[in-house]
């Protein structure tokens, strides 16, 4: 009789061992489960914020009708800032980057003492002897 008994419990404890086991992962599981439908949830309203702050600058920017060297000057404003992702393995410079600097260097030839006119003198300052700068440049020599 003592046997049974002792025979019974064990069945018990190691069956409320096991429930307790499952238990423990199934709320483990809905734990898991919720923290993944909130870091989505959170994910999706970081990226509805961006696309409206994206919106709104299109917007001002449009609405404000700027200039071309206001646009090169927030054009290059915004370089470093594309830089501090992980993902910067490679670079792509848009075709436009020329276009940016022309119109940056123009507005600064034409604001302070840094020197005078649109900065567009056809790649020749201060180099008289027209390309050879840069065939400098192209062709470096090995010591």
């Amino acid at each position: 009789m003592r046997a049974d008994r002792d025979k019974r419990a064990a069945i018990l404890t190691a069956e409320g061992t096991r429930q307790a086991a499952i238990l423990t992962a199934e709320g483990e599981k809905q734990s898991q489960i919720l923290r993944a439908e909130g870091e989505a949830k959170a994910a999706a309203l970081r990226a509805e914020g961006e696309a409206q702050a994206v919106r709104t600058v299109f917007e001002a920017i449009h609405a404000g009708d700027a200039d071309q060297k206001l646009l090169s000057y927030q054009y290059l404003q915004m370089l470093p800032k594309i830089a501090e992702g992980d993902a910067n393995k490679l670079w792509i410079v848009p075709s436009e980057i020329g276009d940016a600097l022309k119109g940056l260097s123009g507005a600064m030839g034409n604001m302070g003492p840094f020197g005078g006119g649109s900065g567009n003198d056809g790649g020749n300052s201060g180099n008289s002897g027209g390309n050879s700068e840069r065939q400098r440049r192209e062709k470096p020599s090995i010591d």
